[in-house]
């Protein structure tokens, strides 16, 4: 064996194409930790004059929110605001903000399929709005109506569509406990959303939510534990600490809890853990392929197997 000192092999290596080779290669994270958005009017002339004065990283959370929409909807706000200033450029300003809405109606929609919803955008004056109409209702309610999952909801997709794009495309992207906000239909909502935005991102994200686990993928699951204050992170479903454990026996119901039999839902019990997981992983695996696959009202529950008692005969 060929052992070579640091010192050494720093002298082989060409640093100014290593560092090259580095800075092409090194990838980008991108930590989406505030999606808390109250969606309230805005005052379109003094938040071009915030972003101007303080720039972006100094906005509230509710300013880069109002932004990024703008962005995604192709507005360039200091022309939005100009505009508005004449009869022709008010005129102008209708049809982008039709534009802006049929755009961002339409990027939700990918994101967001428990009903479908539209999105307007509505200025009188200075004062930006954001309207939302839901599927078979004549009135619009603005979005700072919703509830705090909706806007959630809604904050994620617009921001997650803005990183995934432009300057951050390809990038990792980063979250902090998402969904919280959401009921257990929005978060199943979640994970199609993540499954499908990783076709052109790697997506990380820690959670105690049970059901942000997807037992069609264990293999994907990183624990985290702590022990003796240091820190440390274990590869598979399967930690020798209570709390972690208690989420992911949550999820494959392996605990108390048997709110998977309440409810419009058919049960179907299977033989142990070993088995369920095998049957999660196969129903993700056909899901995934388009093929035909177990309804989500199908809960699994696992039991264990018959006990076999050699001393007892068989009925004829």
């Amino acid at each position: 064996m060929l052992l070579v000192s640091a010192e050494a092999l720093a002298k082989l290596l060409d640093r100014p194409k290593l560092q090259a080779w580095a800075k092409e290669n090194l990838p980008t994270f991108v930590l989406i930790q505030d999606y808390e958005f109250s969606a309230n009017y805005m005052e379109l002339p003094e938040l071009a004059q915030r972003l101007e004065q303080k720039g972006w990283a100094n906005l509230s959370n509710d300013d880069q929110t109002i932004l990024i929409v703008l962005e995604l909807a192709k507005i360039d706000i200091k022309d939005f605001v100009q505009k508005g200033g004449t009869a022709e450029g008010r005129t102008m300003r209708s049809y982008d903000k039709r534009g802006a809405s049929k755009y961002l109606s339409d990027q939700f929609s990918k994101l967001w399929r428990q009903k479908k919803v539209k999105f307007e955008i509505e200025i009188d004056g200075p004062t930006f709005n954001i309207m939302v109409t839901d599927e078979g209702m004549e009135m619009p309610v603005r979005l700072h109506r919703r509830s705090t999952g909706f806007r959630w909801h809604v904050s994620f997709a617009w921001k997650f569509t803005h990183a995934s794009q432009g300057d951050y495309e390809g990038c990792i992207l980063l979250l902090e406990e998402p969904g919280v906000h959401l009921h257990p239909e929005g978060q199943r909502d979640l994970l199609a959303v993540f499954e499908r935005l990783s076709e052109s991102n790697t997506i990380l994200y820690t959670t105690h939510l049970a059901s942000l686990l997807d037992p069609a993928y264990p293999e994907r699951v990183r624990i985290c534990e702590v022990e003796k204050h240091h820190a440390h992170v274990i590869e598979g479903v399967v930690s020798g600490q209570r709390a972690p454990m208690a989420v992911i026996e949550a999820r494959l119901g392996l605990s108390g809890d048997q709110s998977g039999f309440l409810g419009n839902r058919q049960t179907l019990i299977v033989e142990g853990g070993d088995d369920l997981l095998v049957l999660s992983k196969l129903n993700g695996l056909m899901m995934a392929s388009g093929k035909e696959h177990l309804s989500n009202r199908i809960h699994m529950w696992p039991a264990e197997g018959a006990f076999q008692d050699t001393h007892v005969r068989r009925l004829p």
